[in-house]
């Protein structure tokens, strides 16, 4: 019997802080202090986790044989024999079938936004990853289905430099970790992931400093959008922008001296205290000036 530990970390649960996005749209239409769009906020976020873990066992599926050959992704449960093939296919459907009944629940926009994210997880599982740019683009994309789905779930709007900021904030993040691998494999980086050669670190550079302005300037604008100030009521959210910077700041800084977290964003959330400090004292201040007010 495979254990529960095994399940979980085939799941990739550490994953879900990814997921967090869903919650954009009630935050920021300042509905946190009611129950029901929370709640439905909730559902959205354990429906797209679900479905997140059943493109990821799936994923590990296809990809077996490669990486049983890797250093590290060697060592998860599929991979290392923990959780044998037809297990995984089991568990994969069941986290489908969850993730598919809540959505309808939620509302058949929530199956309609779930049904694009699956669909674009799995075509970048099945090939679509080998694509130079368009695969970067699409674990971008997952992003921006996140917030849509909170939308989605709870009927609020999200808005447009919202979703811009996201989308080149995740490209940020995804040309970062690519660089991050070719950083620590150098010329046999191609041999843990195959896109890669189709990458120069020169291109890299670029380009992430390029989407770490547009990023910057996206969610500038978005603080200072006259919808923004008509729904918060308050110009102050522009106030968050230095946390922002400092964060988008402190990851160009890890990719460019080659930290072993630079591949792995959601580990380097985990584990850099520089960039926990300025999340929570933007979350601090995001909070005190949208909700902090009558």
């Amino acid at each position: 019997m495979v254990s529960p530990n095994v399940i979980v970390r085939a799941m990739r649960v550490h994953q879900w802080t990814k997921n967090l996005f869903v919650f954009a749209p009630v935050v920021f239409a300042k509905r946190l202090t009611h129950l029901e769009p929370v709640l439905e906020s909730v559902g959205a976020f354990i429906c797209i986790s679900l479905a997140a873990s059943a493109c990821y066992v799936i994923n590990d599926i296809r990809d077996l044989p490669a990486d049983r050959q890797h250093p590290k992704k060697s060592r998860r449960p599929i991979a290392a024999g923990e959780l044998p093939v037809r297990e995984a296919w089991a568990l994969a459907g069941a986290l489908f079938s969850v993730s598919a009944i809540l959505a309808t629940v939620l509302g058949w926009w929530t199956v309609v936004v779930l049904a694009i994210y699956v669909g674009s997880t799995l075509a970048y599982s099945f090939g679509l990853k080998h694509i130079p740019l368009l695969e970067l683009f699409i674990v971008a994309s997952g992003f921006v289905l996140r917030i849509l789905m909170g939308s989605a779930a709870t009927s609020l709007a999200a808005s447009p430099w919202l979703l811009l900021t996201t989308l080149f904030l995740s490209l940020l993040l995804a040309f970062g970790k690519r660089r991050g691998e070719i950083g620590r494999s150098g010329e046999n980086a191609p041999n843990s992931r195959r896109v890669l050669e189709f990458y120069g670190l020169p291109f890299l550079d670029r380009s992430i400093t390029l989407l770490a302005g547009a990023s910057l300037l996206c969610y500038a604008i978005y603080t200072t959008a006259d919808v923004t100030v008509r729904k918060m009521g308050t110009e102050w959210l522009i106030a968050t922008t230095p946390f922002v910077a400092y964060g988008v700041l402190r990851y160009l800084y890890v990719v460019e001296h080659g930290d072993h977290m630079a591949d792995a964003p959601s580990e380097l959330l985990l584990n850099d205290r520089s960039i926990q400090l300025a999340v929570i004292l933007w979350l601090a201040t995001a909070t005190a000036i949208i909700y902090g007010q009558p």
